[in-house]
């Protein structure tokens, strides 16, 4: 078995040792200066920082990428794997971006018009599933990126509810449904709070086109989902892993 590139950084090793909240904390004064940055700036410093890590250094110019899950919160600090993505592919590539909650697509959509990149991405305003249909979704206004879809999530309503989420029902359809027409993807990432198998059973057909995977580390069989999917692992990172397509 061909070895997995350890890329996870010093940071995500010291949130380790001293816990979440700790961490949360500790972070909080970077975050605000991060928010305060000029966009343009923070994710031009951002993407040189990034360019030679996976799953960044998978893409090149005129490629097609997808990114599942887009939070708002993450785009605020220079963290959003999806606009990192709309820089990469350049002028002749194209990046699909799905987000179910109204505030952070919309708030995708608006960072995109000023950074001149909406010609090039398609924000769809719905999450991803195994099929198309309606769920129930709880977001927390606070912590965009910890949003989730009610069918993956460990916590009761009443948990929910104190812990601050609020629920709402929300659109999902399959990737497949939306990259039907392309021939040919270079990556598919996938950010989510435990949704990854069933939005890669609705990815089927257009995984078996796509080069790269990139799944985010939300439990202990997240590292062995990307081979039940046809692809091998490659590297691992402060998000997840990093996988090739198994015959590449």
């Amino acid at each position: 078995m061909a070895q997995v590139v350890n890329q996870k950084s010093i940071a995500l090793r010291v949130k380790g040792a001293i816990g979440h909240r700790a961490w949360r904390v500790a972070t909080r004064p970077v975050a605000w200066s991060l928010q305060r940055m000029p966009r343009p700036v923070l994710y031009r410093a951002g993407l040189w920082l990034r360019r030679g890590s996976w799953p960044y250094s998978a893409v090149r110019e005129g490629d097609v990428v997808v990114q599942i899950g887009a939070p708002s919160d993450l785009l605020r600090v220079g963290r959003s794997r999806a606009a990192y993505f709309a820089m990469l592919v350049g002028p002749t590539g194209r990046l699909y971006i799905f987000e179910p909650e109204p505030n952070s697509a919309a708030a995708m959509a608006e960072h995109l018009r000023h950074a001149g990149l909406a010609d090039r991405v398609s924000v769809i305003a719905k999450g991803c599933w195994s099929e198309k249909r309606t769920l129930r979704f709880w977001s927390n206004p606070a912590h965009p990126a910890s949003n989730l879809l009610e069918d993956v999530s460990e916590w009761t309503e009443p948990e929910l509810r104190a812990r601050g989420y609020r629920p709402s029902d929300v659109p999902v359809t399959t990737v497949d449904e939306v990259l039907a027409k392309e021939h040919a993807v270079r990556l598919v990432s996938v950010t989510t709070n435990g949704s990854e198998e069933e939005i890669l059973a609705g990815a089927t057909q257009t995984l078996a086109r796509t080069d790269y995977l990139a799944l985010a580390d939300t439990g202990p069989g997240i590292r062995a989902m990307s081979e039940r999917f046809g692809f091998r692992n490659v590297a691992m990172d402060d998000r997840g892993f990093t996988a090739i397509r198994a015959e590449a």
